[in-house]
């Protein structure tokens, strides 16, 4: 097929997963960006990734590329360009990069936008050497965790059962089942990381970065992951938690884009959080029942402001990492506390479970949901202007956009996810954090804030229980996780707010 030799105004180039229970999301998702179509200003271009060829068709047995034309039909359309049917799929970074070169290349443009859309996990996708497939159950609500993996660990012969996700609703029928989704994997030994992504990107794009980067799947926009995107695009558009399968709505996407093809970076990363608000933000009142209590949002982040975020954090770590390291007992309750009111954004309350009984090692809590219980539980006042300062570039600086829902804002000291739009790994104990990303080492975020190095310390922290139970004394004034901080008659903002109250009696006297 001959390449585009007219430099268009746009090239937006999706990158689909489709080796997973998504293929036929996928396949609406394609007819979507079909039934709009390429034109002279803009091109569509489909990185797809191989599946199984003796389950739907031999021509999707290696990597590919497709020019999106309008009036084609995405099953019996010819690939622009094919990789060997013997390549191992976009698992394989170099893979990747010989298709995005490619693309970028032969379908040269003013302004490029690059879509992931698939499964997301800790810190990778679903891009991966093996395949996955999930079948949805109904169990009695009394059976634990170990009968149902009992039950159906072996029920599908061939493939590995990888666990289950417990949906947040019961459905209405006369036993009150529960439904439940049961994971399996085939051949399953390699994933394309987030990381590894970025690095594609970054090789290919070199100096003339995508305009924005948007993942379109679940638990993508964590802390760790924008910053690894940091550099590579203007805008990088993701999801803190569970994401819709149908995704962000790309018919009306892809028709902006035909309408206005001189739209700027800015315009398309508020456009993607208006447009998902308007296909796929309802999820209270989708006809899925298990979509209606998840929470569901979608945040843009700037990229021309984020080194001061990542400064002003860096100067809070190392703060706390001081703190405890001269064993200072306060701090380590003070993480403690506000850890302990942060849930995380997966279907289960995982604090208390035991690591291998979590469905998804997420562990990631709403970032600015915990900075705020830091300083609702605080009495350090150098430490408050430490919180204050990344609070302010999170919420002034990086949060170009954000649209959230099902998050009831609670007040600070009581248990919520937050829902304000941006996550970081926090597992709740050591347990948990040796299953986390937290054992990636190749995680930049970690080595250049020192936020592994502040979990590490406060786990190993050696603190006396019974300091924390104890009447208030002299030496220490009884810190409990039960009792808030907040009502000490000493902390400075309740000094201030008593002075105030004071001065109006005093005032009208």
């Amino acid at each position: 097929m001959k390449k585009n030799k007219s430099k268009k105004k746009w090239t937006l180039i999706f990158l689909l997963s489709a080796k997973n229970n998504l293929f036929n999301e996928q396949l609406k998702v394609i007819e979507e960006i079909y039934s709009v179509g390429s034109s002279k200003d803009v091109d569509f271009v489909i990185l797809f990734d191989a599946i199984e060829g003796d389950k739907f068709s031999k021509k999707f047995t290696a990597p590919a590329i497709y020019h999106v034309t309008k009036d084609a039909d995405f099953l019996t359309d010819v690939s622009y360009h094919q990789l060997s049917s013997t390549a191992k799929g976009l698992t394989n970074k170099t893979n990747l990069e010989k298709l995005l070169t490619k693309a970028v290349k032969d379908f040269d443009a003013d302004n490029f936008g690059f879509f992931y859309k698939g499964h997301g996990g800790p810190a990778t996708t679903d891009i991966s050497r093996g395949a996955f497939d999930t079948r949805l159950v109904k169990v009695d609500p009394r059976m634990n965790d170990d009968k149902i993996e009992k039950k159906y660990s072996k029920a599908q012969h061939g493939w590995t059962f990888e666990g289950f996700c417990e949906y947040p609703v019961i459905s209405n029928n006369k036993v009150k089942e529960k439904p439940i989704l049961l994971i399996y994997s085939r051949g399953n030994t390699e994933s394309l990381t987030y990381s590894g992504m970025a690095d594609v990107i970054n090789k290919v794009f070199r100096k003339k970065i995508p305009g924005f980067i948007c993942l379109d799947c679940c638990w993508a926009q964590q802390i760790e992951n924008a910053n690894k995107f940091a550099g590579l695009t203007d805008y990088f558009i993701a999801s803190p938690d569970e994401m819709p399968a149908l995704g962000l709505g790309y018919t009306q996407l892809c028709k902006q884009f035909i309408k206005r093809p001189s739209i700027r970076a800015r315009e398309v990363a508020n456009l993607l959080v208006s447009i998902f608000y308007c296909t796929n933000y309802a999820d209270y009142d989708s006809d899925v029942p298990e979509f209606r209590k998840m929470g569901v949002s979608l945040t843009s982040v700037s990229f021309s402001n984020f080194q001061p975020f990542i400064d002003s954090f860096t100067t809070l770590c190392r703060y706390l990492i001081d703190k405890l390291k001269n064993k200072d007992d306060q701090t380590y309750v003070l993480i403690r506390n506000a850890r302990s009111q942060c849930l995380d954004y997966t279907y289960k309350d995982t604090d208390k479970l035991k690591a291998g009984k979590i469905d998804y090692p997420m562990f990631n809590i709403d970032l600015i949901w915990w900075l705020e219980n830091l300083l609702y539980y605080n009495v350090d006042m150098p430490l408050d202007n430490k919180i204050f300062e990344v609070i302010n570039q999170l919420q002034n600086n990086v949060i170009a956009g954000f649209m959230g829902n099902n998050y009831k804002k609670r007040s600070p000291g009581s248990r919520a996810i937050g829902g304000n739009g941006i996550a970081i790994c926090f597992p709740a104990n050591k347990e948990h954090a040796e299953e986390s990303i937290l054992k990636d080492n190749k995680i930049a975020f970690f080595k250049t804030t020192g936020w592994k190095e502040l979990l590490n310390k406060y786990y190993d922290y050696k603190f006396d229980e019974r300091k924390g139970t104890a009447k208030g004394g002299p030496v220490f004034k009884g810190l409990t996780i039960e009792k808030s901080l907040a009502e000490d008659p000493e902390r400075l903002i309740f000094k201030k707010a008593k002075n105030k109250i004071k001065a109006k009696k005093d005032s009208t006297a």
